[in-house]
Formats: structure tokens, C-alpha cells, sequence
């Protein structure tokens, strides 16, 4: 991967896991590519990006405790 041969570190379908009080989830979502543990990418193959688009990259940014993404 191009971003990869510029020395960054890019990870694919990283598992994200999710607790609501007691109730753990392990691997309850995943993340397309997380490069730098920083950037999270989720990548889509539609005409158009809808609001549940936006609402799962949101997600997926609070529970990876990331603060940039984009899909």
C-alpha cells in the first residue's frame, strides 16, 4: 500500500470492541484501515454517502478514541 511504502503504519480491519455498563462486545465493529492509530479510513462502493454513513464513521471514531476519519 503507497502509504505504507511512505513509512506509515496502516492497519486493516481493525476489531473494535464495545461495553455498555457490564456487557463487553469484543470485535463488535471494524475499522477498514486505522493508519497511525490516529486516521481512520472506511472505505465505501456506493453512489452516494448517506447518514448512516456518517453515523458508523462517528461511531467507529469514539470508540477507537480517534479524532480524525473520513469514508
Amino acid at each position: 500500500m503507497r502509504w505504507e511504502k511512505a513509512g506509515l503504519r496502516v492497519q486493516r480491519q481493525v476489531a473494535l470492541d464495545i461495553s455498555y455498563g457490564e456487557i463487553q462486545i469484543p470485535g463488535a465493529y471494524r475499522i477498514d484501515l486505522l493508519v497511525e492509530d490516529q486516521l481512520v479510513l472506511e472505505l465505501k462502493t456506493v453512489e452516494r454517502l448517506t447518514d448512516f454513513h456518517e453515523a458508523q464513521l462517528l461511531t467507529y471514531l469514539r470508540f477507537a478514541e480517534s479524532g480524525w476519519g473520513f469514508s
